[in-house]
Order: structure tokens, then C-alpha cells, then sequence
């Protein structure tokens, strides 16, 4: 093994993918055949490619071939492939160009329309302005009343400024403002209708500017390989190969910076009209405003839904009050008819209603006093004397029964004598 074990280990895996033989790699190289590889073969085969003290090493080698590993093989082949490093970079270039001069089509018109939406936009000038009066009426006794303008980042601070009592903000206030006229021309306010007129800059926000630009040059400085390439290099299947390449992408890529051209002068003007920071990145401008109009949009809904709930919770309220008063309506008329048995009955209740608060406030007596007695023991001498007194009153009782009864029975009993004696002198006249 010549290698590096760890290189040639790594080198062996690599080549197993590409189901070809070190060789024909080689050749496939060498004429640029454009269906040999895939565009992940090629990223792969860059990977490992051999570097100059590699193939040093593999070229000074003088044994016997088949001792070679598969990681020596592939070196051995690849160094006889002229400039092959340059070669694998622009047959990836070739590989890969379709699709980022597709992607950078994209966000050059992306970015471009953007900053056309934004300026071509009415709703988003009247919803600034609205947002500048209401700031200055706000600070009008300040030093920062009466102000021009405002920063793009202050949008984002109308939310954060909430109401005395904390269940709004200042964004929605101006919501609320925006929805009580319609520009002339439209359907609906503009907190609804400001994303409507930018749809685009959801898309642009998510563009990073200047990676785009340097993906561009980096596209661009890739093709000047090629086109030198084509030029200087000795292998006529290739050179053909790549000069071919090179024609169709040059007309793109000039398409692609008049493109990037257009975006950037639009970026420079929308950052004048609105007052920013030259330096600005594009995308910070368009997630600013996309934000806002988000948020603003979500502001407007929310107002919505509270005048709702609040349409709705009269409504019950002025139900409840409308069965009240039928119900009133129904008891006057039924108190007329009975406006005299009322009368006659009124005395007779109030009367009773005394008799029931008198019996109320004697409970109440009572049982204060029960209290304070079993406290003091007083309450069960008391019971038991009144025990003792009913015993005595019943005996006394049950002896006068007695009595009573006894002189029921003699009383009884002599009023019977006489009447015997009657009958026996009526017997003895008789005889």
C-alpha cells in the first residue's frame, strides 16, 4: 500500500459507487463525456481526486501492477488525464448549471418585483401615512412630535405599545383607524388589502441578497474556466464538448446579470424612497414590511372578532330586557284582575308576617340564653328542678284522681240502699 491508509481507504469506498473501472474514470474524464457521470459522481470523484505528492508516489512505483490496491489503481489511471482537477470542475459546472441559473433566475425577478410591489403599492403609503399622524399625535408635546418620517424598524414596535389597560395595542388602534374608509377604487381596507397588492415579498424576504450575488460570481468566474478550457485544451473530444457548454451558457449567464442588475437598481431606489439605509440588505427591507403587513392584517382580524362579541352580547342583553318587559306587561294585566281579593288578603299576611319575625326573635332569645345557662350550670338545676316539680304535681295529681274516684263509689253506694229497703216494706205491705 503506497497511500495514506486512511486516503486510500476513503478512495476505495468513492470509487465503488461509480460501478467503472479506474480506467475507464479516466477516460470518461479525458473527453468530457457528458452521460458518464452523475452530477453526485462528480462532487464525490473532486472529493479524491490524487494530489500531486500522491501521484509522485504511485508514479515512482516500479513493481508489478497487480499489487496495487484500488486506491493506487485509480491514482495511477487519473494521472494520466491532463489537468484533471480542472477538468472535473467544469464538466460539475456543466452538470449543475441548468439548475443555478434557474435558482438565480428566480430570486433576481423575485427581488426586482418586490421592490416594485412595495413602491407601486397604495395601501402600504396611506397605512404609513396613517401610522406617521397617529405617531405624531401622539409625541405632539414632545421633541419628537411633528416628525417627516420614520424607520422601517418602528413598525415593529407598534405592537409593543399597549393601551392604559393593557388589552390593546397601537397597532391595533390604527387597524382600526384603516378600517373605517375604503380608498376609492377598492373593496376592502387597507389592512387587508396590503398584502394583496405585494404578494411577492413573502418569497423575496427569504432571499439572502448578497449570497445570491456571490453564487452569480462565482457561476461567472466558473465559465471562464470552461471557456479557457475550451481554448487551451489538447483533447479534441472534450474541447468540443465544452465549447458547446459554453455558447449556450454564456447567453445565460448575461441574461442572469442584466437580471441582477435590474433587482440591484431597484433595491438602490426603494431604499431612497423609503428614506433607509444604503447599506441595507434587501431582505431586511422585505421581511420588515412583510412583518408589518402580517401583523397588521392579524390586528384587523382580531377588531373584527371583538365587535362581533360585542354586537353579540347586546344582542342577549337586549333580549333579556324585551321577555322582562313582556313578562311585566303579563303580570300587570293579570294584578288588574286581581287587584281586590289582593287588598283583602294584604292585612291578613302582614299580620302574619309579624307573628312569624316575632317567633323568630324569641328563638333567637332563647337560644341565647340556653348558652349563657349551660355555661354557668344554671339550665340543669333548672331542669332538674322542674323535674321534680312535675313528679310532685303528677302524684298530687293521680291522689286527687283517687280520691275522686273513691267518692264516686261511695256516693254510688248509698244511693243504692234506699232503694233495697223501699222494696222490702212494699213486700211486707203486701203480705
Amino acid at each position: 500500500q503506497l497511500l495514506d491508509p486512511k486516503t486510500a481507504n476513503n478512495s476505495a469506498i468513492a470509487i465503488s459507487r461509480f460501478k467503472m473501472t479506474p480506467q475507464e474514470i479516466a477516460d470518461a474524464l479525458t473527453n468530457g463525456d457528458k452521460d458518464a457521470f452523475t452530477t453526485d459522481q462528480l462532487t464525490s470523484l473532486l472529493a479524491i481526486l490524487p494530489s500531486a505528492e500522491d501521484v509522485e508516489v504511485v508514479s515512482s512505483y516500479d513493481g508489478p501492477v497487480e499489487q496495487l490496491g484500488k486506491a493506487e489503481l485509480f491514482v495511477k489511471a487519473i494521472s494520466q488525464v491532463p489537468r484533471y482537477t480542472v477538468r472535473t470542475r467544469c464538466l460539475l459546472l456543466r452538470s449543475t448549471f441548468d439548475e443555478k441559473a434557474r435558482e438565480l433566475a428566480e430570486s433576481g425577478s423575485l427581488v426586482s418585483s418586490a421592490a416594485s410591489e412595495i413602491k407601486a403599492s397604495s395601501a402600504l403609503r396611506r397605512v404609513l401615512a396613517t401610522t406617521l399622524a397617529v405617531g405624531n399625535h401622539l409625541n405632539g408635546g414632545t421633541g419628537r412630535g411633528a416628525a417627516w418620517g420614520f424607520n422601517l424598524d418602528s413598525l415593529s414596535k407598534l405592537i409593543s405599545t399597549k393601551t392604559v389597560d393593557g388589552k390593546s395595542t397601537l397597532l391595533h388602534h390604527i387597524a382600526r383607524i384603516l378600517s373605517k374608509s375604503i380608498a376609492e377604487g377598492e373593496s376592502e381596507c387597507d389592512a387587508v388589502l396590503l398584502n394583496k397588492q405585494m404578494p411577492t415579498l413573502e418569497a423575496a424576504s427569504r432571499i439572502v441578497w448578497q449570497e445570491e450575488t456571490s453564487e452569480l460570481a462565482s457561476l461567472t468566474t466558473g465559465l471562464r474556466q470552461v471557456e479557457t478550457q475550451a481554448k487551451t485544451d489538447t483533447v479534441e473530444a472534450f474541447k468540443k464538448e465544452m465549447q458547446t457548454f459554453y455558447e449556450s451558457a454564456a447567453q445565460q449567464a448575461k441574461g442572469l446579470h442584466e437580471s441582477f442588475d435590474k433587482a440591484d437598481k431597484a433595491c438602490v431606489e426603494l431604499k431612497a424612497w423609503l428614506g433607509e439605509d444604503s447599506k441595507s440588505a434587501p431582505e431586511t427591507i422585505f421581511a420588515a414590511i412583510h412583518c408589518f403587513a402580517i401583523v397588521l392584517a392579524k390586528a384587523h382580524q382580531y377588531n373584527l372578532e371583538c365587535i362581533e362579541k360585542e354586537r353579540r352580547r347586546r344582542q342577549k342583553e337586549e333580549d333579556r330586557a324585551f321577555r322582562r318587559t313582556q313578562s311585566l306587561k303579563t303580570g300587570s294585566s293579570d294584578g288588574s284582575r286581581r287587584g281586590g281579593s289582593r287588598s283583602s288578603s294584604a292585612a291578613t299576611g302582614d299580620v302574619e308576617l309579624a307573628a312569624k319575625l316575632a317567633k323568630g326573635r324569641t328563638r333567637a332569645d332563647l337560644v341565647d340564653k340556653v348558652e349563657t345557662e349551660m355555661g354557668t350550670g344554671k339550665l340543669l338545676k333548672a331542669r332538674r328542678q322542674a323535674s321534680f316539680e312535675r313528679r310532685e304535681k303528677q302524684k298530687r295529681a293521680a291522689a286527687r284522681a283517687a280520691a275522686r274516684k273513691a267518692a264516686a263509689e261511695s256516693e254510688k253506694a248509698k244511693s243504692a240502699s234506699p232503694t233495697k229497703n223501699g222494696e222490702g216494706s212494699m213486700m211486707n205491705a203486701g203480705i
